[in-house]
């Protein structure tokens, strides 16, 4: 729906999302009334929770999807086309990309993945809530950023986003092992996601002079 709203009535895409979000975060409340939901049982929880040999699942789940995405973006002419669009979307459609269509496939994928995360979330916190996801949205930003996604688009690996990831992670992790406030580590991450944005903008500054 999201696709198609930007594609075919040229919303803004940001604004686009922001309601979309706002929509099903609603959706949500009015499903749950805003209680917790429990008693998953051990089949939605498995892949979150389960072991396979002594060793969790979940590791196994971020490999696969890295390497996945990993061909789909640098072996497919549907990677190609994300990354022309997302440069230069006007050169995109006079080299013969229909722009429309990737935009769409784009937004089916990111919902997709976003609520294969979710199932997985829930599973691992063996609950669902009414606030699951809610602080997300700046992480995601700040990682990919991170690991070299720029803002403008057409720029990006799946290397230095698993870096990216890694190291927001790290970092927050390990703030909150060495004892340091919640709300302090919530002042870092805003930091972070404050510097990812400035070193996206230098980059793009720097590339524009050379």
């Amino acid at each position: 729906m999201n696709g198609l709203i930007v594609t075919k009535l040229r919303a803004n895409a940001l604004i686009t999302t922001l309601a979309m979000n706002m929509v099903l975060q609603g959706g949500l409340l009015a499903i749950t009334g805003g209680t917790t939901i429990t008693n998953l049982p051990d089949s939605y929880k498995w892949v979150s929770q389960g072991q396979i040999g002594g060793f969790p699942v979940l590791p196994f789940v971020l490999i696969i999807a890295f390497v996945i995405f990993h061909l789909i973006w640098t072996r497919t002419s549907f990677g190609r086309a994300l990354f022309a669009v997302g440069g230069n979307y006007r050169g995109a459609y006079i080299a013969g990309i229909s722009v429309d269509k990737v935009k769409i496939w784009a937004y089916v994928v990111s919902g997709l993945l976003s609520g294969f995360a979710g199932w997985l979330l829930s599973g691992y916190m063996g609950a669902v809530t009414s606030s699951f996801g809610t602080t997300y949205e700046m992480q995601v930003i700040a990682a990919a950023v991170i690991g070299g996604v720029s803002l403008t688009g057409g720029k990006g690996s799946m290397l230095g986003v698993l870096a990216g990831t890694l190291l927001l992670t790290v970092i927050q992790v390990g703030l909150a092992i060495l004892g340091i406030q919640s709300t302090l580590i919530t002042l870092a991450g805003g930091l972070m996601i404050f510097a990812a944005v400035l070193i996206d903008a230098l980059r793009n500054l720097y590339n524009n002079r050379s």
